[in-house]
């Protein structure tokens, strides 16, 4: 369990290449140790999507966000919080692959389950969606990017 906070603080820190290192070691021992359904399990996946993509890896990092998905609706099913969250991510990497599209008729669908929540506004949920509609509503307006951000690591 410290690994997974020491590596999250890593990444965090904006250590990413280290996180990244790390994560790929922690990985397959959470799926040795709990199974690759464990919440713990789970978390490394996002990590490591997000170490990924930080490293400049989107489409690796759209990889493993999908496998993440596809286990959360498995585990959750396709309307709990953290698979919604996880579909909500996806968007920021799909951007980065100029996948506009994609990212539109994702946040339609995700815009309608979220509002059958009954959630305040403040739910991280909507704070997630209004990020990704203004990313979107960006990437439209520059006519999407041609190559993914690059980070300072």
């Amino acid at each position: 369990m410290f690994h997974l906070h020491w590596t999250d603080a890593t990444r965090l820190c904006g250590l990413y290449r280290e996180a990244l290192a790390a994560v790929e070691t922690l990985t397959p021992e959470a799926e040795g140790v709990w199974g690759t359904e464990y919440p713990d399990t789970l978390t490394t996946r996002y990590l490591m999507a997000s170490c990924l993509r930080h490293t400049g890896d989107a489409a690796a990092a759209l990889e493993e966000l999908e496998t993440l998905l596809s286990l959360r609706e498995k585990v959750n099913g396709t309307e709990h919080p953290d698979t919604l969250m996880t579909r909500m991510l996806m968007g920021p990497y799909l951007l980065d692959l100029g996948r506009i599209e994609e990212v539109e008729q994702a946040v339609t669908g995700i815009a309608a389950s979220v509002a059958t929540k009954g959630l305040l506004p403040t739910h991280k949920l909507y704070q997630e969606l209004n990020t990704i509609e203004a990313a979107l509503a960006d990437a439209k307006a520059a006519g999407a990017a041609t190559t993914p951000p690059q980070y300072e690591l």
